[in-house]
C-alpha cells in the first residue's frame, strides 16, 4: 500500500506510533527517501505529536501558491481602463516570444538550467540524484510527463517563474520551450465549452487582491483538474479555519469557452501526465483570465473564484507579437534579450549578459562587434559614462573593418558615442556625431526602421540642447506621425518623442502645451516601463522644473521627490540625473517652507 501511495504529490510523509526493533524503522525509513518521501517511526506519542506539529507548519508554508498570479484591477471592464496596469502581462509574453526564438536545445541551455537546479536542491541527495537521472534520460516529447511527476523539476520550474524574475525565464528556457510546444501540440481543440478547477492555498492579501473584473495572469503554467472533487482534495478546508487567517483555501472555476477566447493555450494532459488519476488540463506559461465571480463560502471556509480566458490582453499580446518579430529581423533573439532587460531597467542583468555572450562565443564570432554595442549602452545607462565611450569605441574599431557592408551598424555606434556625449554635456561634439551617425544610416536604406526613429529621437534632442527649436520639431513631428502609424500603442520610443516635444514646448515658452507633452510620457512611460523605470524618473524631474517655472511648488516638490525616490532605487549613488533630483528636492523644499 505504501508503495502505491509514493506517487501522490498530496502525501508529504507517513508518520508511524510503534514499538519496533531500530532495524525495521530503518529499512521503512530507507523505503521512502529514495522515492522523495520519508516514512518515520515514534515509540512515544509526545516526540510523534512534536514532530508532526512541525512538518504541518512547514508544509503550509511550502504548499501555498504564494505568487501564482499577478493582478490587475479596476472597477470598469474596458482594457483601455486597464491600460495603466498591463506593462507586466505585456513584458512577459514579449520575453517569451524572445526566448521561443533562441537557441534553447544547445549543452550550455541544458547545463545553466542544471545547475540551477542543482544550486536549489545541493542539501537534498534525493533530488540531486532525480536531477542527474534528468540529465541523462530527458526527452523533449516528455516535457509534459516530467512536469506533472512529483519532484524537483514543477517544484523549482514553478518557484522560478513566480519570482517574476525575467532571468529565471531564459535560465530555464531548455525546458520551457519544450513545454510550451508540447501544449501548443496538444491544445485542446474541442470548441464545446467547459470548466476545470484548481484546488489551492493563497496568502489573505494575495485573495484581498482579486476582484470581480479584475485582469489577472498566471506566473508559470497554470495548473487544473476536470474533477472538481478532485480541485478540493488540494485545497482541502479546515472547519476551524477562517477568512480572517494568513492562508485561505481557495477553489478556482475555470471556464473555457474557445468561440470566444480563441487564442487560449489549454491541453488535456490525463494522458501524458505522470498521475492520470488527477485529470490535469494544464495552461499555457502566462495565461490571463478575467475573475467573473468571487466570494467566500462560510460553510465550508473556502473561497470559489470563476474565470475565464481574457481575449482583450490576448489582442494586445498580438500587436507585440507582431513587434517583436519585426525587430528579430533586424537582431538576433539572444541580443535582443539583453536589450529588453533594458527596458525594463534590469542593466545590471543586461550587463551580465552581454559579459558572458563575450565570455562564451568564438573571438571571431560576427555577433562581438554588437555585444561590444550593447555593452556601451548599458554602461551609459548605469551612468558610467567611461565605460560606454570604452566599449562604443571598441565597436567602432570592429565595424570599421566591416565598411561598407556594417554602414547601418556603424552608424548606431556613432549615435550611442554621440548620446554619451550629450549626457556629458558636450552638446556641440554630440551633434557632429549624431549627424554622422544619419549619413551612414543613410547608406543602409533611405527607409525608416525602428533604429532610425530611435536616431531621430537622439538627433532631435542634440537640436534641442544646440537650441535649434525648428530643426527639432521637424524630426519630432516625422517620428511621432510613424508611432502614431506603424509601431504598437503606447511604444516606449513614443514616449520619448512626447518627452523630447515637451523639451522644446518648454524653451519656446509653450509651458501648456510641454505639460501636455510631459503628461503623456509620463503615462506611456508608467505603463510599459512600470513606475519605478528611470525614464519614468527623467520625466517627472521635467514636469518638477515646469511646475517650478509656474511657481507650483508643492506639486512641483511632489514631482521631484518621485523621481528622486526612483533613482536612489535604481540608479548608482553618483549618477548625475540622482544628484540634480536631490538638489532640486532641497531647493523646491525651502522654496515650499519660505510660501507657508
Amino acid at each position: 500500500m505504501l508503495l502505491q501511495l509514493k506517487s501522490y504529490r498530496q502525501l508529504q510523509a507517513v508518520y508511524n506510533l510503534q514499538l519496533q526493533n531500530e532495524k525495521n524503522n530503518i529499512e521503512k525509513k530507507h523505503l521512502f527517501e529514495n522515492e522523495s518521501k520519508l516514512i518515520q517511526s515514534f515509540d512515544q506519542w509526545d516526540s510523534l505529536s512534536i514532530n508532526l506539529q512541525n512538518l504541518i507548519n512547514e508544509t503550509e508554508k511550502r504548499i501555498n501558491d504564494t505568487g501564482l498570479i499577478s493582478t490587475c484591477n479596476s472597477p470598469e471592464k474596458a482594457l483601455r481602463d486597464l491600460k495603466n496596469d498591463l506593462g507586466p502581462f505585456v513584458w512577459t509574453h514579449t520575453f517569451r516570444v524572445l526566448f521561443m526564438d533562441m537557441p534553447h536545445n544547445s549543452k550550455e541551455a541544458k547545463y545553466q538550467m542544471l545547475r540551477e537546479c542543482r544550486k536549489c536542491y545541493r542539501h537534498q541527495s534525493f533530488q540531486l540524484k532525480e536531477i542527474d537521472h534528468f540529465e541523462k534520460n530527458y526527452r523533449s516529447c516528455e516535457a509534459i510527463k516530467w512536469y506533472t511527476k512529483p519532484g524537483f523539476l514543477s517544484s523549482v520550474v514553478n518557484k522560478t517563474l513566480r519570482s517574476k524574475n525575467v532571468y529565471a525565464l531564459y535560465t530555464f528556457r531548455y525546458f520551457i520551450f519544450d513545454l510550451c510546444e508540447s501544449l501548443a501540440l496538444m491544445r485542446y481543440c474541442d470548441v464545446k465549452p467547459f470548466s476545470v478547477y484548481r484546488g489551492t492555498i493563497l496568502h489573505r492579501d494575495e485573495v484581498e487582491q482579486l476582484k470581480e473584473s479584475s485582469t489577472v495572469s498566471s506566473n508559470g503554467f497554470f495548473s487544473s483538474s476536470y474533477s472538481r472533487d478532485i480541485a478540493l482534495i488540494f485545497a482541502n478546508s479546515d472547519q476551524n479555519r477562517s477568512r480572517t487567517d494568513a492562508y485561505q483555501f481557495v477553489l478556482f472555476q475555470i471556464n473555457v469557452d474557445l468561440n470566444l477566447s480563441p487564442d487560449l493555450i489549454v491541453a488535456d494532459v490525463r494522458k501524458e501526465s505522470h498521475i492520470s488519476d488527477e485529470e490535469e488540463f494544464l495552461f499555457d506559461l502566462g495565461t490571463t483570465f478575467i475573475i467573473t465571480k468571487i466570494f467566500y463560502d462560510d460553510l465550508n471556509h473556502i473561497w470559489h473564484i470563476e474565470m475565464r480566458g481574457s481575449n482583450e490582453v490576448a489582442e494586445r499580446s498580438r500587436e507585440y507579437d507582431a513587434y517583436m518579430h519585426k525587430r528579430l529581423l533586424e537582431t538576433n533573439a539572444t541580443i535582443l534579450y539583453g536589450r529588453m532587460l533594458a527596458h525594463i531597467s534590469e542593466y545590471s542583468l543586461a550587463v551580465k549578459h552581454f559579459h558572458r555572450l563575450l565570455r562564451v562565443l568564438p573571438i571571431n564570432h560576427e555577433d562581438r562587434s554588437n555585444i561590444h554595442y550593447q555593452l556601451a549602452r548599458m554602461y551609459r545607462f548605469l551612468g558610467k559614462h567611461q565605460q560606454a565611450i570604452h566599449y562604443f569605441l571598441c565597436a567602432k574599431l570592429l565595424y570599421r573593418h566591416q565598411l561598407p557592408h556594417k554602414s547601418y551598424e556603424y552608424g548606431m555606434v556613432l549615435a550611442g558615442l554621440g548620446t554619451v556625449y550629450m549626457e556629458l554635456n558636450d552638446s556641440k561634439r554630440a551633434l557632429i556625431v549624431l549627424e554622422r551617425a544619419s549619413i551612414y544610416y543613410s547608406y543602409h536604406s533611405n527607409e525608416y526602421n525602428t533604429e532610425t526613429i530611435f536616431h531621430f529621437n537622439r538627433l532631435s534632442y542634440a537640436y534641442y540642447l544646440e537650441q535649434q527649436y525648428e530643426r527639432a520639431l521637424e524630426l519630432i513631428n516625422k517620428t511621432m506621425n510613424y508611432y502614431k502609424t506603424k509601431m504598437p500603442a503606447d511604444h516606449p520610443g513614443h514616449a520619448q518623442t512626447y518627452h523630447n516635444l515637451g523639451l522644446v514646448q518648454r524653451a519656446m515658452g509653450k509651458r501648456d502645451e510641454a505639460f501636455v507633452s510631459f503628461k503623456e510620457a509620463l503615462r506611456m512611460r508608467e505603463v510599459l516601463l512600470a513606475s519605478t523605470h528611470p525614464y519614468v524618473a527623467r520625466t517627472c524631474y521635467q514636469i518638477s522644473l515646469l511646475l517650478e517655472e509656474c511657481k507650483d511648488y508643492p506639486l512641483a516638490l511632489q514631482f521631484a521627490t518621485k523621481a528622486l525616490r526612483i533613482q536612489q532605487v535604481k540608479l548608482p549613488s553618483d549618477h548625475s540625473e540622482l544628484i540634480l533630483s536631490s538638489e532640486l528636492v532641497t531647493k523646491l523644499t525651502i522654496l515650499n517652507n519660505e510660501t507657508v
